[in-house]
């Protein structure tokens, strides 16, 4: 047995995890619901309905697995009763006074064996759940996880038996700007729109990630009402933390754009990072994550329209790097917190013209996003 992350009300500790039995399982679903059977499935009466919980304890996934890393085991068979509309993938954790449910998405086990099947979550869900009373989000593999705490577990049973929206009106402003998006764009025609609207950023040859803040600003001049959620902060003083979004100021975050076929997500300098964490306690990320075409397979298209717009000798300036255009994939939005922060690394960007060295970046890999992710959804 090992030690691993727990949460311990409204913070995270490492501890050996809680061996439930199948009657402690039974006494915690007693006090909150009124449950008619001693085993599972659970049945109970709730807003005048029947429903059926298919009960399991969430525990750590076990080794090799990074700490944060717990699951569900799921019983053999499941998989044929969980297809009844009022039959609900439950998962309890019990960390001391800690009671916490979660949700399982269970659709992804009602058409497969569920013999030695698992479902995960991490303790990153479990705290934010401890914190705000639920959180919901999809994983990395599109799996929508609800995290309860849980006094507030009856009060969402009744919004999911209603079909009530759970989601958070600062990610519902992002699925929103999502939707304002196209799928795909192309370098030409981004810097022709920033040019005749004479964006400050027009020229910067990383010309995609300085279009989506450019559409997004728009967006926010749009829809007024959105900026008592978040606004854009461009214009900083010198000594001010180098994030542009600022969440009414509660916490700060930063708009990224993130090629698929990299390994790793890279952000801000690490010391804003720790500003940020230090003065707010968190930061977002909201990632647009996309494939590539690069300019030189399209005869450098972009790389000439790009030097010929700003009047440059070499018209192939940049053009080994330069995009040719963009397919979005989906949607991301993470979260860095005093907790989570130990699983970032720090990218070196090596040293300057004038010989001095530059800050490092922080960089998220792949393999820890959903100890990152609050929020995922496809383009």
């Amino acid at each position: 047995m090992k030690k691993t992350e727990q949460v311990d009300g409204n913070i995270i500790v490492y501890d050996y995890d809680e061996n439930l039995q199948i009657n402690e399982i039974c006494n915690i679903l007693r006090e909150d619901f009124d449950i008619k059977t001693k085993k599972n499935p659970f049945i109970c009466e709730l807003n005048h309905k029947t429903i059926k919980l298919f009960v399991k304890q969430i525990t750590y996934l076990g080794n090799p697995h990074s700490l944060f890393k717990k699951r569900i085991q799921i019983s053999r068979g499941w998989n044929k009763y969980l297809e009844d509309s009022n039959a609900f993938l439950l998962g309890i954790y019990k960390y001391k006074e800690t009671i916490i449910y979660t949700f399982f998405d269970k659709s992804n086990f009602i058409k497969r064996n569920t013999n030695n099947s698992s479902a995960h979550v991490s303790t990153f869900d479990l705290f934010n759940a401890s914190q705000y009373g639920i959180f919901t989000k999809k994983d990395i593999r599109g799996n929508r996880i609800i995290c309860i705490k849980r006094e507030n577990i009856k009060d969402f049973l009744i919004q999911i038996i209603n079909n009530e929206d759970l989601s958070r009106k600062e990610i519902s402003l992002f699925e929103e700007f999502k939707n304002t998006l196209k799928k795909h764009y192309c370098g030409i025609d981004c810097f022709e729109e920033m040019i005749s609207n004479n964006y400050r950023n027009k020229f910067q040859p990383e010309w995609f990630g300085f279009f989506i803040e450019y559409k997004f600003e728009c967006f926010l001049n749009s829809n007024h009402n959105y900026k008592s959620i978040c606004c854009f902060q461009s214009n900083k003083s010198k000594n001010d933390i180098d994030l542009d979004l600022n969440f009414n100021n509660k916490f700060l975050g930063d708009l990224k754009t993130h090629s698929n076929n990299s390994n790793a997500i890279l952000g801000n300098d690490f010391s804003n990072i720790k500003r940020a964490l230090r003065d707010y306690g968190k930061l977002w990320y909201i990632v647009f994550n996309h494939n590539t075409i690069l300019d030189r397979e399209k005869n450098f298209e972009v790389t000439q329209f790009w030097n010929k717009k700003q009047n440059k000798k070499n018209i192939f300036s940049y053009s080994k790097k330069m995009k040719h255009s963009v397919i979005l994939t989906d949607l991301m939005i993470l979260e860095i917190n005093q907790y989570n922060f130990k699983y970032t690394s720090k990218f070196n960007q090596g040293i300057n013209s004038n010989k001095l060295r530059r800050e490092p970046k922080i960089k998220i890999d792949k393999k820890m996003i959903n100890n990152f992710l609050i929020y995922k959804s496809d383009f």
